[in-house]
C-alpha cells in the first residue's frame, strides 16, 4: 500500500497540466480568431476591394451601401460597420459607406456673376459641384476675363446636373507694330493677316517713290495695338502721266474752270449774232452763230464713277483718304472735283455729285466730314 500512494499522486498531477495546457490552447485559438479590421474612412472602394481579396474573402462578405455626399468624391469611404482593429468573424459581413458624389438634383438658383472674373466664377461651380459646365470667350465690351452672360440666365433654377455655359469676356491680342515701312506691301499684308490687324489701304501718285512701295503708315514703329486695330497705309501709283497731271491742275483749279467755261461759253454766243448783225442779213446772223456752234469742240460724257456709291462706303475714312480715293476714279477724266469739308463726329461722306454721267468741263462736288 505504501508503494501505491506515490504513482496515484503523480498521475493526478500529469492528468491537470494537461487538461491545463489544452484550456490555454483553446483561448489562444478563440483569441485569435477571425480578421482584422483597418479603418477605410476617406479610402477608397478600390482600397477595400484590395484588402478583401488579399484576405480571402467572399464578394458576399463585404457589402456596399451608396449615399450622397457634397463633401467626398463618388467610391469614396465615409462611414464603416466594424470600428479599426476589431475582428469581422466568421459568418459575419462588413458594411461600408461609399459616397455617390453629390446629389444631381438639388436644386439652385443661380447668381449673378456680373463684375465676377472667370476665376471666380469657376470656383463657384467647382465649389458646388456642378459637372456639365462651359465656359466660352466671346467678343465684347466688358473688361477682359469677365462675365458678359450664361444660360440658362441669371437667377434661373437649375439642377446640378444641369448644363450650364458661361460666356465671358475675350482677352484682346496685343500686338507691338514694327517698322513697316521697311516692309513691301506682301510682306505687309502677310504681317496684318497673323496678327488679326486691318489695313485700310489708298494709293497714291509720287514723283520720289517707286511704284507699289510704301509712301506712309499711319501707325509708328514700337507702338501697341490690338487685334482688329486699323492702320492706314499709302503706297505708290508711281509718277502721274500727262492727263493725270491734266486732272490735278483742274481739281486745283476747283470753281475757276468752271467759271472760265461759262464765261467762254457767252463769249461765243456774242461774236455769232455779231457776225450775223455785220453782214445786215438776219438769216447770216443766224448762219453766223450757227457756224461757230458747229466750230466749237463738242464736250465728252463721262460715266460717272461715283454713281451706285453710298456714302457710306466712306464711313471712317479721313479726308486725305477720301480725295485720294476719289481723284484717283476720276484719273483721266476733265472735269473739276470741289471739296466742302464740314466738322461732325463721324469722319466719312455726307454727299456727293452720283448722276450716272459727267460731262466734261463739268464739275463733281463731294462734302467731306472730319472731326
Amino acid at each position: 500500500m505504501r508503494n501505491l500512494k506515490p504513482q496515484v499522486w503523480t498521475c493526478i498531477c500529469i492528468s491537470t497540466a494537461a487538461i491545463g495546457a489544452l484550456v490555454s490552447g483553446l483561448v489562444v485559438a478563440h483569441i485569435h480568431t477571425g480578421i482584422n479590421i483597418p479603418d477605410f474612412t476617406d479610402e477608397t472602394k478600390t482600397d477595400v476591394e484590395t484588402w478583401r481579396t488579399d484576405n480571402k474573402l467572399d464578394e458576399s462578405r463585404v457589402v456596399y451601401v451608396y449615399q450622397y455626399s457634397l463633401k467626398e468624391d463618388k467610391d469614396v469611404v465615409l462611414e464603416q460597420s466594424l470600428p479599426e482593429n476589431d475582428k469581422l468573424n466568421e459568418n459575419e459581413n462588413l458594411y461600408i459607406i461609399l459616397s455617390n458624389g453629390a446629389d444631381p438634383y438639388e436644386e439652385f438658383t443661380l447668381p449673378d456673376f456680373t463684375d465676377k472674373t472667370i476665376d471666380e466664377i469657376k470656383t463657384y461651380f467647382t465649389e458646388n459641384k456642378f459637372p456639365d459646365v462651359t465656359y466660352t470667350e466671346v467678343e465684347s465690351d466688358v473688361e477682359d476675363n469677365k462675365f458678359v452672360d450664361m444660360t440658362p440666365g441669371v437667377n434661373s433654377k437649375v439642377m446640378r446636373r444641369d448644363h450650364i455655359e458661361v460666356k465671358y469676356s475675350k482677352p484682346a491680342k496685343e500686338v507691338t507694330v514694327p517698322d513697316l515701312m521697311t516692309y513691301s506691301l506682301d510682306n505687309l499684308n502677310a504681317w496684318a493677316e497673323e496678327n488679326g490687324i486691318n489695313i485700310n489701304l489708298v494709293k497714291e501718285s509720287s514723283d520720289t517713290v517707286a511704284e507699289g512701295s510704301l509712301i506712309s503708315v499711319s501707325t509708328e514703329a514700337g507702338k501697341t495695338i490690338h487685334e482688329g486695330d486699323t492702320i492706314g497705309v499709302k503706297v505708290s501709283t508711281g509718277q502721274n502721266t500727262p492727263e493725270q497731271e491734266e486732272q490735278k491742275e483742274a481739281e486745283e483749279k476747283n470753281n475757276s474752270s468752271s467759271s472760265n467755261n461759262t464765261n467762254s461759253s457767252s463769249s461765243n454766243n456774242s461774236a455769232g449774232n455779231s457776225g450775223g448783225t455785220t453782214s445786215g442779213n438776219s438769216n447770216s446772223g443766224n448762219s453766223g452763230t450757227n457756224n461757230n456752234t458747229s466750230q466749237a469742240n463738242v464736250p465728252e460724257v463721262y460715266d460717272n464713277p461715283l454713281s451706285g456709291m453710298s456714302t457710306d462706303d466712306f464711313d471712317g475714312w479721313s479726308a486725305d483718304q477720301i480725295r485720294s480715293f476719289i481723284n484717283n476714279r476720276f484719273t483721266g477724266k476733265k472735269v473739276s472735283i470741289v471739296y466742302n469739308t464740314v466738322n461732325g463726329e463721324n469722319p466719312g461722306v455726307s454727299s456727293m455729285t452720283q448722276t450716272p454721267t459727267v460731262t466734261e468741263g463739268g464739275t463733281v462736288y463731294v462734302t467731306i466730314i472730319t472731326n
